[in-house]
């Protein structure tokens, strides 16, 4: 079970909405990478919400303490549910505020989604993002390079900043491995796929202070 959760709250669009009330909404959700914790009675698992056609958005990691009273039991990959949320005063929702859940028949097909979601991911230069980090905020991006340096790396959960063909072009990623993925090391060549949120600060090997854009990985391929 992982220590640190970075979760996503998505705001409510009319295609996302099945059923809803003035504090409550309705979803198609899919489930994967599905984790049960018998000691603390809690599934840990990826949302996608339905677009309401074929295609699903990213809305991070949820994790539900006795999934059985929602009626989540333990849920495994590509299971199909309707969840009730509670929705916020700025019209997001997230896991905190799951009410109940109904799993459907419906079949979904997993790597079709994956591959929907790395096709919305578009490249950008470290350079934009510098200069207008506001407005590439929950973009969806992806960037080739070489991983420089492993920043930090517990249980699942990975951070380390990517070295692009950019002059002086670094990511600092923060990716979730699956359970059959291998470790990322230093050298590697590699493929991430994720969402921009923030700007990530550290200090540089010669003691300077600098800014570099931050992913949130959800896929990684070696190259």
């Amino acid at each position: 079970m992982r220590k640190f959760k970075l979760l996503l709250i998505i705001t409510l669009t009319a295609t996302l909405i099945i059923g809803c009330s003035k504090t409550n909404v309705t979803i198609k959700c899919l489930l994967t990478n599905t984790s049960y914790s018998e000691i603390t009675d809690s599934l840990d698992f990826n949302a996608w919400v339905s677009n309401g056609d074929d295609t699903y958005i990213d809305n991070g990691s949820w994790l539900v303490f006795h999934p059985k009273d929602y009626g989540l039991s333990k849920g495994k990959d590509g299971d199909l549910y309707e969840i009730t949320v509670k929705v916020y005063k700025d019209s997001s929702f997230g896991s905190s505020g799951i009410i109940s859940a109904k799993k459907l028949n419906d079949t979904v097909d997993v790597n079709k989604v994956y591959e929907q979601y790395k096709a919305s991911c578009g490249e950008y230069s470290c350079e934009d993002i510098l200069r207008y980090p506001k407005k590439y905020r929950g973009t969806y991006m992806k960037f080739s390079g070489e991983v420089f340096q492993i920043t930090s790396e517990e249980e699942d959960r990975v951070c380390f900043l990517l070295s692009t063909s950019e002059e002086d072009g670094y990511i600092n990623v923060i990716y979730d491995r699956g359970a059959d993925e291998p470790r990322i090391l230093e050298g590697d060549q590699i493929t991430v796929y994720g969402a921009y949120y923030i700007l990530y600060n550290y200090t540089s090997l010669l003691g300077t202070q600098k800014s570099i854009p931050q992913l949130s990985g959800k896929f990684c391929e070696f190259d």
